[in-house]
């Protein structure tokens, strides 16, 4: 369940924008030199070591397998196919697969090295100095219709918040 910063418990999600850029973010490496160094640090310096090797150690990320790069190169060629106009058709992926196999870790790590990329290509900003999104990540479900879709991605890309949208939509249906 996520709460009103579109996190589920501790940990951002992706599908909201602090959550994204959160997510993007490099992981602090735990390394403190050797195990007498460690041990001769005080208490809760120890203890504070610990609890950052143990968060870093859980999110160490995808092993770059060759099915893995595969599917990036494959991802990679779609998005850099991407560049006409609106008026042409554009390509897509799917990714399908057996729950549990990696689908959206695979597709959300292809997604922050892209925002990383782009981000460093072209700023954190606009020209007209509005916050510039790359890409959105939506969730969907199996039987997601385009309005929903539509819905999704102007929600995701509306600047304001979302108890402000909650009272605009009442207004608007009420």
């Amino acid at each position: 369940m996520k709460n009103s910063k579109g996190m589920t418990g501790s940990t951002p999600s992706p599908d909201s924008r602090v959550g994204w850029s959160s997510s993007t973010a490099p992981a602090a490496s735990s390394r403190n030199g050797c195990r007498p160094r460690r041990l001769a640090l005080p208490t809760w310096d120890l203890v504070r070591y610990n609890d950052r090797r143990a968060v870093w150690h859980a999110n160490i990320g995808p092993i770059k397998t060759p099915q893995l790069l595969s599917l990036h190169d494959d991802l990679a060629e779609i998005v850099d196919s991407n560049r006409q106009d609106g008026d042409k058709a554009k390509p897509a992926a799917l990714v399908d697969a057996y729950p549990g196999l990696g689908k959206s870790t695979a597709v959300c790590e292809f997604g922050r090295g892209y925002y990383l990329e782009q981000i460093a290509l072209r700023g954190e900003t606009t020209p007209d100095g509005h916050r510039r999104v790359p890409l959105i990540y939506i969730d969907l479900t199996g039987n997601t219709r385009i309005r929903g879709l539509n819905a999704a991605i102007c929600r995701r890309s509306d600047p304001r918040p979302a108890a402000t949208l909650r009272r605009r939509r009442r207004r608007t249906l009420g």
